[in-house]
């Protein structure tokens, strides 16, 4: 992976922006045969002091990592006056998942992405933040593409960010195996129910999900997850979700 120095005139127009970066469409032609991305990272206090050095050796260790192979691409660093500042990475002509609202489709995508968190956790890796627009797919939707691999866990690295979802379980239950099936049941309640992610997080109560989710292995899954304590296991509901079950 190459270190490169930011080129100004190479960053075009915006292409997303989130609470910890900026993403642009970036052409540098002197390494780049076409529009890549530039992740560009805010530059604000961080309560890990050691937020780009992190971010860094997970970008170093990725391009190494078999499971990640399949995802987007990450490309080079990206320093500004010699100052890590953010990475490139290729433009997928994949579609992010908010795209969609057949339910059919949901639940396929939602078991696609249970089987990689399986196959990344038996690897000491951990995805923590579930967002629609975090995860890609190909038209035929064969594929689970994820394109927001600086803010993993992997390894000793930890996660930059810890949102309220991922501190809250931590902090009461301090179980990282079963991290990633907490913060995606809430995923799956949210993406199959278009309910805001935040506002489940903040007042989770069954009167809110029964509409989407009311079989009994569902129901108890549910209730440990709302206790937040030991006995929370790792289980998935979108292995008892049916279609008919919907609605």
């Amino acid at each position: 992976m190459r270190e490169l120095e930011v080129k100004k005139d190479a960053i075009q127009n915006t292409f997303g922006c989130g609470y910890e970066s900026i993403i642009y469409k970036y052409f540098d032609s002197d390494y780049y045969d076409k529009v890549v991305l530039y992740k560009k990272f805010n530059m604000f206090e961080h309560t890990n002091p050691d937020f780009l050095e992190n971010k860094k050796q997970k970008l170093l260790l990725i391009p190494e990592i078999e499971e990640l192979k399949n995802d987007v691409k990450v490309l080079d660093l990206l320093y500004t006056d010699g100052n890590f500042t953010g990475y490139t990475m290729e433009k997928s002509d994949n579609q992010t998942l908010d795209i969609f609202d057949k339910k059919k489709i949901k639940i396929k995508l939602l078991k696609m992405i249970r089987d990689r968190i399986e196959i990344l956790n038996s690897k000491g890796i951990y995805i923590g933040d579930f967002n629609e627009r975090n995860f890609l797919t190909s038209k035929d939707r064969s594929i689970i593409q994820m394109c927001d691999l600086d803010n993993l866990r992997i390894g000793e690295y930890d996660f930059d960010v810890c949102d309220k979802i991922e501190k809250r379980f931590l902090d009461r239950c301090g179980d990282l195996d079963a991290l990633d099936s907490y913060c995606f049941n809430l995923f799956t309640i949210s993406f199959l129910g278009r309910f805001d992610i935040g506002y489940l997080s903040d007042y989770f109560t069954w009167e809110h999900v029964h509409k989407c989710l009311f079989t009994k292995e569902n129901k108890e899954i549910i209730e440990s997850m709302i206790r937040l304590n030991s006995n929370y296991k790792k289980s998935y509901l979108i292995d008892n979700i049916k279609t008919k079950s919907l609605f």
